[in-house]
């Protein structure tokens, strides 16, 4: 599902604010949000991960200690990590693909708790 409207806003035409050229881009950030022109939400998929996998290597220290329970690190990822990623993804038209993208960063995070377990 795409944004059909964003396609028709875009012309030819030169946009001028005062003396200036305005660029068009092909995406830009708004309140956290990868907004882009053809009406597609991978990057701000991507950014949402990259997210969360920031909080989770932030808190590797912690969650690399063999002396934190595993209901400890599962709330911590429920509480962090989780919400980091999912953030706003209730305006998303989530797309088979982008499904698969959470799903791997989420598999990343439990191998690696369960390797540093395992170790």
């Amino acid at each position: 599902m795409k944004c059909n409207f964003i396609s028709n806003i875009f012309s030819e035409g030169i946009m001028t604010f005062g003396d200036q050229v305005i660029k068009k881009s092909i995406y830009f950030r708004y309140l956290g949000f990868s907004v882009q022109n053809d009406g597609d939400i991978n990057g701000d998929i991507i950014s949402r991960i990259k997210v969360g996998l920031l909080k989770w290597r932030n808190a590797s220290g912690m969650l690399c200690n063999r002396k934190v329970s595993l209901k400890l690190m599962r709330k911590f990822y429920k509480m962090m990590v989780r919400t980091a990623m999912l953030y706003g993804v209730e305006c998303w038209p989530l797309k088979y693909k982008h499904n698969i993208k959470l799903s791997v960063a989420e598999s990343r995070c439990i191998r690696f708790d369960h390797y540093v377990r395992q170790r």
